[in-house]
């Protein structure tokens, strides 16, 4: 690798001091998703608390904290081996932590413009809008030191044109920005609206990673180190790992979501059900756009 932003150059402890913020702004960022969702005062100036928007921060959380165990399995794996994949790939899963941050936030931002009137005469409204700002700012100078460090791409790895990635943020942020309210009413209607705000989060990373870092063509492009130590190329038993692994963590979280929204005993099985078939097409989806960028299997 050459260049002065290759991973090469770069110390360890600059390496760790970019993890240790990305890991500190997760954290903020997700006990400030949950305080706003807690108590009389604070949901009603939050518009967010409410899907599509709340799926986006639901499922932002959920990603951002997986990433973090890749990235810190990641760690471990760069203390016992100089090899500059590792590094690429820690930086990648840096700018995916930061991108789901930003891209929540956008959401958030969004979701308090169409509801100014419910927040906009409190001081602590502005405050909590002023919050998000920081916190979008702040993930966005994250993705771009990390574009600044892993930019330098292995053969078969191309960038995707700002240009593209630009419209489809613009076009999803609009299309939050003009959701009907109304479309969330009912068991269905709430199911596809969590699935619209899932299906937004993950449309923003993962073109938003590919711009910054690239993307492989083919299954054989990449740096070659998987998360599990794994060969790149797809074999037949795999294909049922991913799919248990997908079940598995669906269950976990559904039944997480359950304790943590005090679901009544009257109401768990059909929460548990929609919770688990959110969760499942959420995992899914992120195995679909994120792992060959992430190199996790």
């Amino acid at each position: 690798m050459q260049g002065s932003s290759s991973p090469g150059t770069w110390t360890q402890g600059l390496l760790a001091g970019s993890g240790v913020v990305t890991a500190c702004l997760a954290v903020v960022y997700g006990c400030f998703f949950f305080l706003c969702k807690q108590g009389a005062v604070l949901p009603p100036l939050c518009a967010y608390t409410t899907d599509p928007y709340d799926a986006v921060g639901s499922f932002g959380i959920q990603l951002a904290a997986l990433v973090c165990v890749v990235a810190f399995m990641r760690v471990m794996r760069m203390r016992r081996s100089a090899d500059t994949g590792e590094a690429l790939l820690f930086i990648r899963s840096l700018a995916v932590v930061n991108l789901t941050v930003l891209a929540t936030m956008v959401s958030d931002v969004v979701a308090m413009l169409r509801t100014v009137p419910s927040w906009g005469h409190t001081v602590l409204g502005w405050s909590i809008f002023a919050d998000n700002l920081v916190m979008a700012a702040a993930s966005a100078m994250l993705c771009a030191l990390s574009a600044r460090a892993g930019r330098p791409a292995a053969p078969g790895i191309h960038l995707l044109p700002w240009r593209t990635t630009l419209l489809v943020w613009v076009v999803v942020a609009g299309m939050l920005a003009a959701y009907p309210s109304v479309w969330e009413s009912g068991m269905i209607g709430g199911v596809l609206t969590a699935l619209v705000g899932m299906l937004a989060l993950f449309a923003l990373v993962a073109m938003g990673a590919r711009s910054l870092l690239g993307y492989a063509q083919s299954m054989d492009a990449g740096y070659g180190t998987t998360i599990l130590g794994w060969p790149g190329r797809l074999v037949a038993w795999r294909r049922l790992a991913r799919i248990m692994f997908a079940l598995l963590v669906a269950g976990g979280f559904a039944t997480w979501t359950l304790i943590a929204e005090a679901v009544p005993s009257s109401r768990v099985v059909t929460v548990l059900g929609v919770y688990a078939l959110l969760e499942f097409c959420g995992v899914l989806t992120g195995h679909v756009t994120l792992t060959r960028f992430l190199e996790l299997m």
